[in-house]
């Protein structure tokens, strides 16, 4: 059993506990492979009105993101993982409704600092068109103004006194198959020629890294948030791993040919359920990897090879697509 059918079987056993201990308070449960640690599996909890209701979220906006790295290895899971700054920082609380309009909801006095401009939230469960959630676009006090995330129309609340509200919790979807990291192959061809190791070529590990090198301007006076980024030189840098075999050694004559090669590392086997990573790259042998063998009984190397990412055109040095 992989890590995602364990993560199935765990869901449906505490959905079923849920809906027999209804006094527990859940109202939905997500179980998901944490895609941080190997093997380790996050379970996501909504207690709703319940004895938990009460909390806080940090919000971010305007996500910049300056960094994409993928990675995978023998016996682990792929990983892809993104990062970079947010424009701003939101905080929304917990209070319940003193009183509202069609349009505004006044939560109670002492709650007023726990909600701020440009915050998401939804109240009693009711989360806005599309299940969205509701933007405050006008804070005064402990009176919100709220408009649709969905369209940017107004509500049309009616009596809501006494009503929890709380940030937007977006509840989880599954769209597709999930992919088999164990699972796929990775190919290496040079411009004109043919693949190495007949398409397949049998790495140990493959990392790839690309960095927009983005100048986040944060040094405006008189500006409260990150107010614009300016784009730098964009770098694709990553490497591959190989036992050194002997019908795979024709990859090391590559170290002054500076030819342009394909890189293609395809996650999952099956059609409809692939993710493939495709890189334009020169291999880079002046920072090569051999480490030393000596008498020993494996007498075995493994080469990492560096590489970095060339477009030919239309910044097609690296390509996401799913098949």
């Amino acid at each position: 059993m992989d890590i995602n059918q364990a993560c199935t079987e765990i869901e449906t056993f505490l959905e079923r506990f849920r809906t027999e201990h209804a006094d527990w308070g859940a109202k939905e449960i997500h179980v998901l492979p944490s895609g941080d640690e190997k093997d380790t599996i996050k379970i996501w909890i909504n207690f709703g009105d319940g004895a938990l209701a009460g909390v806080y979220q940090d919000q971010g906006a305007g996500w910049l993101i300056n960094e994409l790295r993928i990675s995978a290895s023998g016996g682990e899971q792929p990983k892809i993982v993104a990062s970079g700054p947010f424009k701003t920082h939101k905080h929304a609380g917990y209070s319940t409704v003193a009183s509202n309009t069609a349009t505004t909801v006044t939560v109670q006095t002492a709650d007023a600092n726990n909600f701020e401009l440009g915050d998401v939230l939804e109240i009693d469960g009711d989360d806005g068109t599309d299940d969205l959630g509701y933007y405050v676009s006008v804070k005064a006090g402990a009176v919100l103004t709220l408009v649709n995330v969905s369209g940017g129309g107004p509500p049309s609340f009616g009596t809501l006194t006494g009503d929890p509200v709380r940030p937007h919790l977006p509840s989880g979807s599954t769209t597709g198959s999930p992919i088999s990291g164990n699972l796929g192959s990775l190919s290496l061809t040079p411009s004109g020629g043919s693949a190495y190791a007949g398409g397949a070529l049998p790495i140990t590990a493959f990392e790839l890294t690309l960095n927009n090198n983005l100048k986040v301007i944060d040094d405006e006076l008189f500006a409260a948030e990150i107010s614009d980024a300016i784009p730098g030189h964009r770098e694709l840098t990553g490497s591959m791993s190989f036992r050194c075999r002997r019908d795979l050694l024709v990859i090391l004559g590559q170290r002054k040919a500076l030819t342009a090669h394909d890189i293609v590392a395809t996650f999952g086997s099956v059609a409809g359920s692939r993710c493939l990573v495709t890189v334009k790259a020169e291999l880079d042998f002046s920072d090569m990897d051999v480490p030393e063998v000596g008498d020993t009984d494996a007498a075995e190397a493994v080469v990492s090879v560096p590489f970095r990412g060339l477009a030919t055109s239309a910044a097609n040095e690296l390509t996401l697509s799913y098949t």
